[in-house]
């Protein structure tokens, strides 16, 4: 029965990292490629220009963006099974704080804006301006930018999960760092939110995709490894 927990938790943590790999590449990279050969949004002019830029395939980021938060979650609920201690315990439910947020955006932005965008009217010129994406002020990037802020505390908790050495010592400075930049990101944008769509924002927006999917691609080899030792 041990054996069988056992086997069960490598292949939950080989499935989190998975699904978290497609999740940041196809939502990050990839979709902005997709949206930019196919139908760009222009920088943002008000709510008519939104709408008369709108394509469907803008949306494509956010339903790749479910499995990254989705595959985050849950390789943290590995870490956590693996490890049953108070610091996994934290990163387990700052991780699910930080999976109820950004879904809630990209559930937002994937049904809601579309759905505003099919029926436009000037009436609703006010809710556009709330939750369109190209909106430096826009309430997404608030809700976005603090979500990531506490996936960036679940991966800090997590770090010492894995050892100082090898592999597994770089997997954890990872971790680390992405608690760092993460919470960064989130604390600067309290302070000045319009630095999300700046020439900076951009730039850190891209980088952070490199992390995290660095991050992502350890963890997969780590739980390989940790696997292939326990036979």
């Amino acid at each position: 029965m041990q054996d069988t927990h056992q086997n069960g938790a490598y292949g939950l943590g080989l499935a989190a990292a998975i699904i978290t790999i497609c999740g940041t590449l196809f939502s990050g990279p990839l979709a902005f490629l997709a949206v930019s050969a196919i139908q760009p949004q222009p920088e943002w002019g008000g709510p008519q220009v939104y709408v008369d830029n709108f394509h469907p395939i803008q949306s494509i980021t956010f339903y790749f963006g479910f499995l990254l938060v989705c595959g985050s979650v849950l390789m943290i609920a590995y870490i956590y099974y693996t490890s049953q201690d108070f610091r996994t315990l934290l990163a387990l439910i700052f991780t699910s704080i930080a999976c109820g947020l950004i879904s809630f955006n990209y559930f937002t932005e994937a049904t809601f804006v579309p759905a505003l965008v099919r029926n436009y009217t000037p009436a609703q010129d006010a809710i556009l301006t709330t939750f369109a994406v190209t909106n430096p002020y826009s309430l997404f990037w608030v809700i976005e930018m603090w979500g990531y802020g506490f996936l960036g505390l679940g991966t800090l908790f997590a770090a010492g999960f894995f050892t100082t050495r090898g592999l597994e010592g770089v997997t954890r400075v990872l971790f680390l760092a992405n608690g760092v930049v993460s919470l960064a990101g989130a604390l600067y944008t309290s302070i000045r939110l319009e630095w999300v769509l700046s020439v900076a924002g951009l730039v850190s927006y891209g980088l952070w995709n490199i992390l995290y999917l660095a991050l992502a691609v350890l963890f997969l080899l780590v739980v390989r490894r940790r696997q292939a030792m326990a036979g």
